[in-house]
């Protein structure tokens, strides 16, 4: 059975460790965990303005895991009040956009960290 990982909580355990020991023993310590029980890592993100990406290129270089974008087929708009207002509705509406990316091979991931904007709006 895979695991999958909401990233936020995996990021908040990488940052923890590196504040707290030296970047090297965060390294060695968190690969120690991705390949000891857990087998092999997919980090997956969808990124509006390029925060998540970052986080999630940190994630597979300290996991090494394999680093794969979601991209959905429709672009989201630019502005961020907008994008808000258009990603609320898609919440609201239960909505699961179209996507130009998949993963191949995804039964070979024995763990999916996966990372996304938190998106806060009001109707």
């Amino acid at each position: 059975m895979k695991k999958i990982i909401p990233v936020t909580i995996c990021f908040l355990i990488v940052s923890l460790s590196l504040s707290s020991c030296g970047k090297e023993k965060a390294e060695d310590t968190a690969r120690q965990q991705a390949e000891g029980d857990t087998g092999k890592v997919l980090v997956a993100f969808f990124s509006y303005g390029g925060n998540t990406r970052k986080l999630a290129e940190n994630a597979a270089r300290y996991t090494g895991g394999d680093l794969f974008r979601i991209e959905t087929e429709k672009s989201y708009a630019e502005d961020y009040d907008t994008c808000l207002e258009e990603t609320a509705r898609e919440m609201e509406q239960n909505a699961r956009p179209a996507l130009t990316t998949h993963v191949e091979n995804m039964e070979e991931y024995d763990v999916v960290l996966l990372g996304f904007p938190k998106m806060e709006y009001s109707l």
